[in-house]
């Protein structure tokens, strides 16, 4: 019997997909091992291997993800001039 439902370990597993896009983006793949993205995402070192067979494997869900979230944005963009001004707008803000 399972300890955790489905939608329980969809949620855990973006949490830490989410957590190594921010961790990478600071220090780098190699300078984050999965004791610190674990740590991160306030869950232990084994919980990484229920979703991830690799720290190889979470850099490419964790850069699929990245894409898709890019891709929906860069969707709803204007046609034209006027979405490439948007994205720079964007881009180039503070926030």
């Amino acid at each position: 019997m399972a300890r955790y439902d489905a939608k329980h370990k969809r949620a855990t597993r973006q949490r830490i997909i989410e957590t190594a896009g921010r961790r990478f983006k600071l220090d780098g793949i190699d300078g984050s091992g999965v004791a610190v993205l674990m740590k991160d995402a306030g869950l232990t070192n084994g919980a990484f291997y229920g979703h991830f067979g690799s720290k190889d494997d979470l850099v490419a869900a964790m850069l699929a993800d990245q894409l898709a979230q890019q891709r929906a944005y860069l969707s709803v963009l204007e046609p034209g001039m006027a979405g490439l001004e948007q994205f720079v707008r964007g881009y180039l803000s503070p926030d």
